[in-house]
């Protein structure tokens, strides 16, 4: 599929949480702008660590506070 960097997602998975610093392994959360079901490009993806990669899809914790578009801008 267009799109696909699965070096670059696995390279995500072990770098520290993006949000918190916590150390791997991450999720490599997909940050790029997507619908209609389909997944943005992988090369928009940043390193989460899973609570704060769930805090992101909840927009809770340390996301709470921000819009969308400010989420889109971090």
């Amino acid at each position: 599929m267009a799109g696909e960097d699965e070096g670059y997602r696995e390279w995500c998975r072990h770098q520290r949480c993006a949000q918190c610093s916590k150390l791997p392994p991450s999720e490599a959360h997909h940050a790029g702008i997507s619908g209609m079901g389909m997944r943005a490009h992988d090369n928009t993806c940043v390193p989460l660590c899973l609570y704060c990669h769930n805090d992101w899809h909840a927009a809770s914790g340390p996301f709470k506070t921000m819009r969308k578009a400010e989420r889109r801008a971090w």
